[in-house]
C-alpha cells in the first residue's frame, strides 16, 4: 500500500469521499477553477526558478487546458480561461518582481520521494522545490489562497501535511532545515462596473506590484526529531484503519459544504452506475505522483 498526504487527509475527512477517489478511482471530468489556478501557479513557479520563462509556461498551460476540455464533451468558457490566465500571469509577475533579488540555489523541483514505513506500507509525495538559501537547505511548498484570515499560518504548527513533507524530504536530505511555506494570494480587487476587462487586468497587475507584502508571504516551519519519529507510526495506523474498514465507508456530513459543493454530492445521495459513468476515471491511484509537466 502506498499512501500520500492527500489520501490520508481524504480518509480522515470523509470515508465515502475516499471510496469514490481511491477505491472507485473517480474524478470530475473538469477540474475546478480553484484547483486549475493552483496547478497553473505551481507550473509557472517551476519554470520561473528553472529558466525564468514562467509566462511562456502559463500560456502553454492554458493552451493545454483548452485542448483538454475540447477533447471532452465540455465546451470550455474561453473568457473564463483567459481571465484565469491573466490572473495567474499577474500573480507571477508580482512574485517575480518582489523576490527578484533573492539569492537562491534550486536543487530540485517537483521531486517524487517514496519511503518505506513497514514491509507493505509506503509513504510518498511530490515535493514542490528544494533549494539552498545562505547554504541552508529548505523545502519550499507553494500555496495559493484567497484569504490569510482565521489563523491561516497558525495551523502550520500542527499541520500533518507539513509533517509528512518534512519527513519525506529528510529521507533524501537529512540536513534539511525545514519547510518554507510560500504563499501567493489571489487578487483581492474586483472589476468595477464601468471598467473594461483590459483596464481591470492592468489595475490587477499594478496592485500586485504596489502591495507585494499583502499578496506574498512566507513562513518557516520546523519539525523536531520527536515529531518526525512519530510520523511513520501515524501513517502505519491510518493504513491499518483503511485496510480494516475497506468495506465500510460512512459519510461525514460536516465536510459536505466545507469547501463549497462536494464533487461527489449527487453520487453520494443516490449512487447509480449510470451516474458514476459521468465521472472520469483516474489513470492511477495517485495521479499527482505520475503527473509530468
Amino acid at each position: 500500500m502506498i499512501l500520500t498526504n492527500s489520501q490520508i487527509q481524504t480518509w480522515l475527512d470523509c470515508r465515502r469521499y475516499h471510496k469514490f477517489c481511491y477505491v472507485d478511482l473517480l474524478k470530475p471530468v473538469e477540474i475546478s477553477p480553484e484547483l486549475r489556478i493552483g496547478s497553473a501557479v505551481h507550473y509557472g513557479l517551476r519554470f520561473h526558478y528553472l529558466n525564468g520563462k514562467s509566462f511562456d509556461a502559463i500560456i502553454r498551460f492554458y493552451e493545454n487546458t483548452s485542448e483538454s476540455l475540447l477533447s471532452t464533451e465540455i465546451m470550455p468558457d474561453m473568457d473564463s480561461i483567459e481571465t484565469e490566465r491573466c490572473l495567474v500571469s499577474n500573480m507571477l509577475n508580482g512574485y517575480r518582481n518582489y523576490y527578484m533579488n533573492e539569492e537562491i540555489k534550486v536543487l530540485e523541483t517537483e521531486q517524487v520521494i517514496k519511503t518505506n514505513i513497514t514491509n507493505d506500507i509506503w509513504f510518498a509525495g511530490r515535493l514542490d522545490m528544494i533549494a539552498e538559501i545562505d547554504n541552508n537547505k529548505w523545502l519550499f511548498e507553494h500555496k495559493t489562497t484567497s484569504s490569510l484570515e482565521n489563523g491561516y499560518f497558525d495551523k502550520l504548527a500542527i499541520d500533518p501535511q507539513v509533517t509528512g513533507y518534512s519527513y519525506l524530504v529528510t529521507q533524501k536530505y537529512p540536513d534539511i532545515c525545514g519547510v518554507v511555506y510560500n504563499v501567493l494570494r489571489k487578487p483581492s480587487i474586483r472589476q468595477k462596473q464601468n471598467e473594461t476587462i483590459e483596464e481591470f487586468y492592468q489595475r490587477m497587475r499594478n496592485d500586485y506590484l504596489e502591495r507585494p507584502e499583502f499578496y506574498f508571504q512566507r513562513r518557516e516551519v520546523v519539525r523536531n526529531d520527536k515529531e518526525l519519529a512519530e510520523f511513520p507510526i501515524y501513517v502505519k495506523n491510518v493504513a491499518g484503519e483503511i485496510q480494516y474498514h475497506r468495506n465500510f465507508f460512512p459519510r461525514n456530513t460536516r465536510q459536505c459544504s466545507l469547501y463549497g459543493k462536494c464533487t461527489f454530492r449527487s453520487l453520494c445521495i443516490e449512487y447509480s452506475p449510470e451516474l458514476a459513468s459521468t465521472y472520469a476515471k483516474k489513470t492511477s491511484l495517485h495521479e499527482e505522483l505520475d503527473a509530468e509537466f
